[in-house]
């Protein structure tokens, strides 16, 4: 009785031994991962979801690291791990699952110098709860990145800066609760002379 009891004993620190050993490396791999998902993609607001994360994907550029002005070849480079939606000549354009549920959508829009000169986020909501989360998400993201907005109600906001007009609005009705974000070029204001 007492080999067996012995035998028992080690044979549940083994057990024990292996267990704990085997938990630890992927606890500390599922961490340094989640880390350089979020620190290496996006920064500046840590209460990010990972639907924001991969709607927002970079916080260069003007959006998703793209700026006005790039070829249709930067473009896809910066969006290569991103599913091509469109064909259209005139612009580029991403559809890309955000969860199960929900997708979004970013066009870039060329000139003709063939060049970004529009860009359109366009997210689909699962339901109107959603909806708001992701328009205050939004909002709180694109003011961090741009000041206050020049105008706020709770259907649609404002921004502009010396090099951007970005514009978000909630579409849709009972069934449908879609956001919709442009940035377009800040436009040129030219002093004018006073009339006398």
């Amino acid at each position: 009785m007492n080999y067996r009891s012995f035998a028992g004993i080690i044979l549940v620190i083994l057990v024990c031994f292996f267990s704990c050993s085997e938990d630890k490396p992927q606890t500390e791999e599922e961490e340094v991962e989640q880390t350089e998902d979020t620190d290496t993609i996006v920064s500046g607001i840590d209460t990010l979801r990972t639907e924001m994360i991969k709607i927002l994907k970079a916080d260069s550029g003007v959006f998703r690291g793209v700026s006005f002005g790039m070829t249709k070849e930067e473009v896809s480079a910066l969006e290569s791990d991103t599913k091509r939606d469109s064909t259209e000549k005139a612009y580029l354009d991403y559809l890309f699952e955000v969860n199960e549920l929900e997708e979004a959508e970013v066009s870039y829009f060329y000139g003709k110098d063939l060049k970004v000169n529009k860009i359109q986020l366009n997210v689909y909501p699962e339901d109107q709860q959603s909806q708001i989360q992701y328009f205050n998400e939004l909002k709180a993201f694109l003011t961090e990145r741009n000041g206050e907005p020049q105008t706020v109600t709770d259907k649609n906001a404002i921004w502009q800066t010396p090099e951007v007009l970005i514009s978000m609005k909630k579409l849709g009705n009972e069934k449908v609760h879609d956001i919709q974000v442009d940035f377009v070029p800040a436009p040129i204001s030219t002093p004018t002379a006073a009339i006398k």
